[in-house]
């Protein structure tokens, strides 16, 4: 990653931050900004896939379910 990577990524941070309570990140606001920035970097990327293994990552982490491979 470069320089500008981690500015981007900087970037979806802030804009994912409550305006109120910057120390809060919103969830669905942060991933809903990462998607676009993966999509420009790799042409391959698949927003659906990824949606999937937060879910189940979330999953294992309630007890939900394993995570799938």
């Amino acid at each position: 990653m470069t320089k500008k990577d981690y500015v981007k990524i900087a970037k979806v941070i802030a804009d994912s931050a409550d305006i109120n309570e910057p120390k809060i990140i919103w969830y669905s606001d942060f991933v809903s900004n990462l998607i676009p920035l993966f999509e420009d970097d790799n042409p391959n990327f698949d927003r659906q896939v990824f949606k999937k293994v937060i879910s189940d990552v979330y999953d294992a982490r309630k007890g939900r379910r394993e995570v799938s491979k």
